[in-house]
């Protein structure tokens, strides 16, 4: 009997977590750039516009980069958006620029490091700077090879009969992409979903679908046992006896 294959499910939730992830990020950081020179800087309001030396979220602390924010739940949560000082202009020129520019002319400030930031600590200094390419670059090429480890499990036929390890998978597929695009585009990714009441850090809707797929990889590998091999039953009644062999008389 033929096993249901559920590689569509793992398919679809990939598409859509990739379209969200960059429609999300494009939109968002284009809101927040082209109306933050209309806005005022007080806190007057749900968004807030700063410039280099503007107050950040955090209190005590300020902002290394231009953008704005735009408060969701009041005193917890905003969208963020960053962009590097002016000097650091989207280059007009090659196959990158037109998916740069499209939400400012100013590249963004991105996270050069893994999930949540991890790994991307930069003093400003030449030095700095050359060891967050190369974490970036290091962070690309891991999700190419898990993106494509995911696409060569799609093609196994025993594993595409289990819904969940494939929507689980779909979920990390797509925020793998999600997060590659950036860091080939961008040289790393942009992130704009803050809980700022605890100083949580920076994410994306990428981030959300791969600790969504984690997660559901994890419970069922703790609380959904192994399927066991189909087998067909035989029985003594459907073994026919052996004929006994004729002896001449």
């Amino acid at each position: 009997m033929t096993k249901r294959s559920y590689r569509w499910l793992l398919l679809l939730l990939a598409g859509v977590g990739l379209a969200s992830d960059q429609l999300t990020k494009y939109q968002v950081f284009r809101w927040l750039y082209h109306q933050g020179p209309e806005q005022p800087t007080e806190d007057g309001g749900p968004f807030v516009a700063w410039s280099r030396t503007a107050p950040a979220w955090v209190p005590g602390t300020a902002s290394g980069v231009q953008g704005g924010r735009y408060d969701v739940v009041p005193g917890w949560f905003g969208l963020i958006a960053q962009y590097n000082p002016p000097r650091r202009q989207v280059p007009d020129e090659g196959w990158r620029y037109p998916l740069q520019s499209w939400s400012a002319p100013k590249l963004p400030h991105v996270n050069r490091g893994a999930l949540f930031g991890m790994g991307a600590n930069q003093d400003g200094s030449l030095e700095s700077e050359q060891q967050a390419e190369g974490a970036n670059t290091l962070f690309a090429v891991v999700s190419l090879i898990a993106a494509c480890g995911i696409s060569v499990w799609v093609v196994l036929r025993g594993k595409r009969a289990d819904a969940w390890i494939c929507a689980a998978l779909g979920l990390i597929l797509g925020g793998t992409v999600g997060n590659l695009f950036d860091r080939v585009v961008f040289h790393g990714v942009r992130d704009f979903l803050f809980f700022y009441k605890i100083d949580w850090p920076v994410f994306n809707v990428a981030d959300c679908c791969l600790v969504c797929g984690a997660i559901m990889l994890v419970l069922h590998a703790v609380f959904v046992k192994p399927a066991k091999p189909e087998c067909v039953a035989t029985t003594a009644a459907a073994v026919p006896a052996p004929v006994p062999a004729q002896t001449a008389g």
